[in-house]
C-alpha cells in the first residue's frame, strides 16, 4: 500500500467524512508492507500485511470468480477507456478484471491503481507492486467522495459496486463497466451519462 493512499482511505465503520491514520512497521519506497490504520473517532484498527489493507468490519463470504474471466481482458483498452491521460491521483478497479490490474496500471499514466474485493483470495494472488494497492472490503467503498480519477467495475461488481463507484468518482471522470450491462435509462436514473457503449462495455459519466 502507497503511503499515500492514506489521503483517500476512511473508516468503513465510521463513515467517509473519517480518514485513517497509517501506523507503519515495515517500509519499503513509501509503501507500507507491514502495520496498521487507525481511525481517531472510533479507535479501530485495521491491519495491513504483505501491502494487502484489510478495511473489513466483518469477514463476508468469498465470491466465485468466473473460471478464465482475467484471459479475456484486454488491459491496454481499459485503461484507455478510464481515460487518464496526466500523472498522479488514485484510479480503482473491481470484479474479475482486477486479476490484470498490473497490466492496466502500466498502460496507464503514472498513478496509484486501487484494487477491491471482498474476498482475500482474489487479492492475494496479486504481489506487492508499484501502482497496485490491494484493499479488502465489505461493500461500500472506504474511499473519500470524488477521490478517483477513474473507475472499471466488471461481472459481478457492475451491479454491486455501482452506486459507490459514482460516489467515489470525480466530476467527469470515466465509469468503464465491462460485462452485463444495465440499460441507458436505468443508468440516466441512477445518475449516469453514458459516453460510448458497445457490446458489454460502457463508459459513462456522473450528469450534472
Amino acid at each position: 500500500m502507497h503511503l499515500t493512499l492514506t489521503d483517500v482511505l476512511t473508516c468503513p465503520r465510521c463513515g467517509p467524512q473519517h480518514g485513517l491514520i497509517a501506523l507503519s512497521e515495515r517500509m519499503e519506497e513509501r509503501r507500507i508492507l507491514e502495520g496498521r490504520l487507525g481511525c481517531p473517532n472510533c479507535r479501530r484498527h485495521y491491519p495491513i500485511r504483505g501491502g494487502l489493507v484489510d478495511l473489513r468490519a466483518g469477514v463476508p463470504a468469498a465470491r466465485e470468480t468466473a473460471p478464465g474471466a482475467e484471459q479475456v481482458v484486454d488491459a491496454a483498452r481499459i485503461a484507455a477507456l478510464m481515460g487518464v491521460a496526466t500523472p498522479g491521483g488514485f484510479a480503482l478497479v473491481a470484479g474479475p478484471i482486477a486479476r490484470r490490474a498490473e497490466d492496466i496500471v502500466r498502460a496507464m499514466a503514472p498513478l496509484e491503481l486501487v484494487v477491491v474485493n471482498d474476498d482475500a483470495e482474489q487479492l492475494e494472488h496479486l504481489a506487492e507492486h508499484a501502482g497496485v494497492n490491494r484493499v479488502l472490503i465489505d461493500r461500500d467503498f472506504p474511499l473519500r467522495d470524488a477521490s478517483m480519477r477513474a473507475v472499471a467495475l466488471s461481472g459481478w461488481s457492475i451491479e454491486e459496486l455501482r452506486p459507490e463507484a459514482k460516489r467515489v468518482l470525480r466530476a467527469g471522470a470515466h465509469l468503464v463497466m465491462e460485462g452485463k450491462l444495465p440499460d441507458a435509462a436505468q443508468l440516466a436514473h441512477e445518475g449516469l451519462r453514458v459516453l460510448v457503449a458497445e457490446g458489454e462495455t460502457a463508459v459513462a459519466v456522473r450528469s450534472p
